[in-house]
């Protein structure tokens, strides 16, 4: 399956989304309110600047989550991107 975001979306693949609390709580991925890191997979026309491999910082709920093969997924506006990440 490929996915094409459209106009200024961009498809990406959240990092080391936690879904244990520390007390052993396991919670669904919607619980989650901390900021996290991602790395964009695909980006519409008009959100060209970001490439794929970006790695980006994003705040939570900011998208539409998607589960595509064991992976977490999200689709959102590049509006919704804090910051990119260099490493």
């Amino acid at each position: 399956m490929t996915i094409k975001p459209s106009q200024d979306y961009l498809l990406v693949e959240v990092e080391g989304q936690k879904n244990e609390t520390e007390s052993g709580i396991f919670t669904g991925a919607h619980v989650v309110k901390e900021p996290q890191l991602a790395t964009v997979i695909a980006s519409g026309p008009d959100a060209s600047e970001y490439e794929v491999g970006t790695i980006v910082f994003i705040g939570s709920n900011r998208g539409v989550e998607l589960m595509l093969k064991d992976k977490n997924y999200m689709m959102m506006k590049k509006s919704h991107v804090y910051a990119r990440v260099s490493k």
